[in-house]
């Protein structure tokens, strides 16, 4: 079975930086996926559940199907309609649907007991010093509240924007999901934290700092 470590040790220097850095602002700006917690946490356990129920249904080992999406989600960086490609290798067409799977991925249920590697200390503390805290995310909106709850921060932002890629919530880097927050921006020049270069390119927009943190970059096999 595919296995992935986290170095502690590397991340948490890294932490300090990250902590004295956004300490100097008012408010700050995060994403969410693999900057405040690495998805791979996350998506092994609906990977574990899914392979889990497709081999009771089949000859497959569990093991075999989980190890195939971990390795080519998180390895290859095979993103675009995983499920699919998924089916073919296995053969399951006639098991279930790429819909099903997509479904039963995106509505995932609330995850107890879910504690990541994660920057939610960082996040609690800003939070006590009175810091602006605004949380930018996108995808499926079901999906994205499921991880808020799950990690247990969902009442601590200020303001939770969710980006699902639909009217005025269009994927970064459009501006128009973060149209309504441009005058509160202008007003406390924040520090946006992100991983990706849609991430960049959306504070560039906006004229702020940014600040590029991939946690998901400790991990590895």
């Amino acid at each position: 079975m595919e296995k992935y470590i986290i170095d502690i040790g590397k991340l948490l220097i890294k932490k300090k930086k990250i902590r004295k850095n956004l300490s100097k602002y008012k408010m700050i700006l995060f994403d969410l996926d693999n900057t405040i917690f690495p998805l791979y946490y996350y998506d092994k356990i609906i990977f574990k559940k899914m392979s889990e129920n497709l081999s009771k249904k089949t000859n497959i080992k569990s093991e075999k199907l989980f190890d195939y999406l971990i390795y080519n989600k998180f390895k290859k960086k095979n993103n675009k309609r995983l499920f699919y490609f998924f089916l073919k290798e296995f053969n399951l067409n006639k098991v279930v649907s790429e819909k099903q799977l997509v479904n039963f991925y995106q509505n995932f249920q609330f995850i107890k007991n879910f504690k990541p590697p994660s920057l939610i200390d960082i996040v609690k503390d800003l939070k006590k010093n009175r810091k602006k805290l605004i949380l930018i995310t996108e995808g499926n909106k079901r999906r994205q509240r499921n991880k808020i709850k799950s990690l247990g921060i969902e009442n601590i932002f200020d303001y939770k924007i969710i980006l699902d890629g639909k009217y005025n919530r269009k994927y970064k880097p459009s501006m128009k999901g973060v149209a309504k927050y441009i005058k509160l921006f202008h007003m406390y020049k924040p520090i946006y934290l992100g991983d990706s270069e849609n991430d960049k390119k959306l504070s560039d927009k906006l004229n702020i700092k940014f600040y590029k943190f991939d946690i998901s970059k400790f991990l590895k096999i």
